[in-house]
């Protein structure tokens, strides 16, 4: 037992020994701390600004019949500036036809027109809308020179998308409120909704290349629902008046009929008796 006790001792006395020499040599520890404070770089590098899409200002033209929305940003992270933006979103086909992109800020613009796809038969319903889906896919770069930063205390507006509102039904309304879903999943870490498609994605402005961002979005007359087989359900929060003037309700039509007839026969018999 004593024996085996001094064994032990003696190990651990060289251990000891070992490990004073790794300390004090200066081609060991060097390395060592290089490796620790690369690798708390990396995880430092690795926490990245979170920048959030939203469509605002929604506004319809009479003259044209036009519905449009501004694209803007917000940043957790103050001083950064956009480069890139993929831009893909969902809308219902029965409703709304692609017509524009365009209102750039100085040194945005679109890098050619975008990809419009209507999706397979009954994809609508996965979003509470109806079919045909139409999927938007397009790419907006900062292609010349900007000022302009994307704030962390108020939106951004970078660009304007239009569509044309081609069903009759929504045209003289007071309540016209289009979904408009952003396609990123409620887990942004998911990607976009497709298969192998990424979603939204935000670049930034970096020293020598555009660096990447985590994306948010503030879903726009649409929101996410945990459970079951769909994705979300359209929901009325943006809306904007489409009459043009005055607007006779279709209802009140035949009303207005009955009153102009009796008003013709009033004076009809008027003459006659006259």
């Amino acid at each position: 037992m004593i024996l085996r006790q001094m064994k032990m001792n003696i190990i651990t006395n060289k251990n000891k020994q070992v490990m004073r020499k790794l300390i004090m040599n200066p081609r060991i520890i060097l390395p060592v701390i290089l490796l620790m404070l690369l690798s708390g770089y990396q995880t430092t590098a690795q926490v990245l600004p979170v920048v959030t899409a939203r469509f605002a200002n929604p506004y319809f033209d009479c003259e044209t019949q036009l519905y449009c929305v501004d694209v803007e940003l917000i940043s957790d992270t103050p001083d950064k500036q956009l480069y890139g933006m993929n831009v893909r979103f969902f809308y219902d086909g029965t409703i709304l036809e692609y017509y524009s992109t365009g209102d750039f800020e100085p040194g945005y613009d679109i890098l050619g027109p975008p990809a419009i796809q209507t999706l397979f038969a009954g994809s609508g319903a996965y979003f509470g809308l109806n079919d045909p889906l139409i999927w938007y896919n397009g790419a907006v770069q900062l292609t010349g020179s900007s000022s302009l930063f994307i704030s962390t205390t108020e939106w951004t507006r970078y660009f304007t998308v239009c569509f044309k509102v081609i069903n009759p039904i929504y045209l003289g309304i007071d309540r016209f409120c289009p979904p408009l879903v952003w396609d990123l999943e409620e887990d942004p870490a998911n990607g976009g909704y497709l298969p192998g498609d990424d979603g939204v994605v935000i670049t930034l402005v970096g020293e020598f290349q555009s660096t990447p961002t985590t994306e948010n979005v503030d879903q726009f007359n649409w929101y996410y629902t945990s459970g079951g087989n769909g994705f979300g359900l359209p929901e009325e929060m943006d809306c904007v008046d489409t009459t043009c003037g005055y607007t006779i309700p279709v209802a009140n039509w035949a009303i207005l009929l009955a009153i102009g007839l009796m008003i013709m026969a009033t004076l009809f018999i008027y003459r006659r008796r006259a």
